[in-house]
């Protein structure tokens, strides 16, 4: 029976799948549509699927939800469905049970206790045999930093769910942290901003297009953008436009919280590290990495160089399916990560 290798991030937002000698054959919302009329999570669909359901699922019991938050599992039982449904979409039962091998992005630094959760998840879901690698590297390998090399380098990546800090060098893991904090706090505080700016009540879809659409740190940015919301003193339905100014002091707020992150980081690092970091421009991968003025804001806030990629949201899979297809390379560095 042939073996499936495969690449898989389990993301808070979106999960991806990446299959040897296929490529990238799957990515769908980290979401599952439950009905608990009867008390029971009774699962309705999942991915895309539950997607749909997101503001019209009031009334008939069903509620969509995510099983994984800031990058952790937060309920095993939905995930591993979740999981074993896209599974089946990309290793198709036949005779037999498909056998599975894959490769898990992790966020960097989780414990032992989450770490076996997300392989008792796979397993479940099943999975063969799985290995965990933190997305970072695999980040870092996708975005072409050379983490062999004997000079230090910082990948920052900035996710739905949560941000991870890490510094490579000579295949090592230097140093690194993992914030709690991502995307999906930018849209919370957006909603935030426009219900004192507006008094307006806005859907988790409407604050994520208006980061994706006029989102900016260039603090006097007069992009706009017509919203639509509940007003709520009178609940109709009401239109504003709104600029990017409106919303900055929201994503100006997060993106600092990274950058304090990063200078926290440096900060217990040596002499050495901090100025081969400075020497070298740091990369900015994940999602939420792309947002407009990033990199003049983070150069005038930290005093390094960075750079920010124009697929940054596709570099950690990238890496995730070249350390698949070089066995040798994934056990080197597994070794000294």
């Amino acid at each position: 029976m042939a073996t499936n290798f495969l690449a898989i991030k389990l993301g808070s937002s979106m999960t991806t799948i990446y299959k040897q000698g296929e490529g990238f054959i799957l990515s769908e919302p980290s979401l599952v549509a439950v009905n608990l009329k009867y008390n029971e999570k009774q699962i309705v669909a999942v991915g895309s699927e539950a997607k749909k359901f997101i503001g019209k699922s009031s009334d008939s019991g069903i509620t969509v939800v995510s099983p994984i938050s800031e990058g952790i599992i937060n309920d095993s039982a939905l995930a591993s469905e979740m999981l074993k449904h896209f599974l089946l979409k990309v290793c198709p039962k036949h005779i037999f049970k498909p056998t599975i091998r894959a490769l898990i992005c992790v966020p960097l630094g989780i414990s032992l206790a989450e770490k076996l959760t997300f392989e008792r998840t796979c397993y479940a879901a099943g999975v063969s045999d799985c290995v965990l690698i933190p997305s970072v590297v695999c980040a870092a390998i996708g975005a072409g930093v050379n983490i062999e090399s004997s000079e230090a380098h910082m990948v920052v990546g900035i996710g739905a769910g949560c941000t991870d800090i890490a510094i490579f060098g000579e295949n090592m893991l230097i140093n690194g942290v993992n914030i709690g904090l991502g995307g999906s706090n930018i849209d919370k505080a957006i909603i935030q901003q426009i219900y004192n700016n507006c008094n307006l009540i806005i859907s988790d879809e409407m604050a994520e297009k208006i980061k994706k659409d006029i989102g900016s740190l260039y603090y006097n940015d007069l992009n706009s953008l017509e919203i639509s919301g509940k007003d709520a003193e009178t609940g109709k339905a009401r239109e504003e436009i709104i600029t990017a100014v409106d919303v900055y002091p929201a994503i100006e707020h997060y993106y600092s919280k990274v950058i304090e992150s990063i200078s926290s980081l440096l900060s217990v690092c040596s002499p050495e590290v901090n100025n081969e970091v400075s020497r070298n421009v740091i990369a900015l991968v994940g999602g939420d990495s792309k947002m407009v003025g990033i990199e003049k804001f983070f150069k005038t806030k930290l005093g390094i160089n960075v750079r920010s990629y124009i697929d940054a949201e596709d570099v950690e899979m990238v890496g995730a399916s070249k350390l698949l297809d070089s066995p040798q390379t994934l056990k080197h560095i597994l070794v000294n990560i």
